[in-house]
């Protein structure tokens, strides 16, 4: 695969991305996706890397995880993931994510609501409304899912990056 310099308008990005218009616009209002491209009165360009991202992120919504929480993750810990895949730095790519915590007895450190930090067994701690998990092998892709309530979601981001390029056309020499 490959990553390249072009820049692509809003309509383009949600074409090659599979998102409607109105619902990328909701999640940059709403939800502060791409803030640093929000503002000013000149028309937006995005990156073959953000077309990945919108493009992940309508797959999260679409498997039943919450706009905020797939975009929250999308921008901090995806962005990374598909520039080493479009480079050829990185191979494969699979993150999965399931909805509520781990089920097991390790110690976790957590911050409750009002901020205090505790102590407590992963079950014994309130639930998290969602988990992430970069997977490496089907090591993990099996302990991984013994520890869930019996639902995983797996992307393969390689996949998505080579839908998304496909999506967007050849570049031109």
């Amino acid at each position: 695969m490959y990553l390249d310099d072009r820049s692509f308008t809003t309509s383009a990005l949600t074409a090659a991305a599979g998102c409607e218009p109105m619902t990328f616009r909701t999640w940059r209002n709403r939800n502060g996706l791409f803030p640093e491209t929000a503002g000013g009165r000149k028309w937006k360009r995005f990156t073959v890397v953000d077309v990945c991202i919108v493009r992940a992120i309508v797959a999260m919504t679409a498997h039943g995880l919450s706009a905020s929480h797939a975009i929250g993750f999308a921008q901090d810990n995806l962005r990374f993931e598909f520039e080493r895949l479009l480079t050829g730095e990185r191979d494969t790519s699979l993150v999965g994510f399931f909805i509520g915590g781990v089920q097991n007895d390790e110690l976790i450190a957590f911050a409750d609501d009002e901020g205090n930090s505790k102590v407590a067994k992963t079950r014994d701690r309130p639930e998290s409304p969602c988990s992430f998990i970069f997977l490496e092998d089907g090591a993990s892709l099996s302990e991984t899912l013994s520890k869930t309530k019996g639902i995983l979601t797996i992307i393969d981001l390689k996949a998505q990056a080579k839908h998304v390029l496909a999506a967007l056309g050849p570049v031109e020499a």
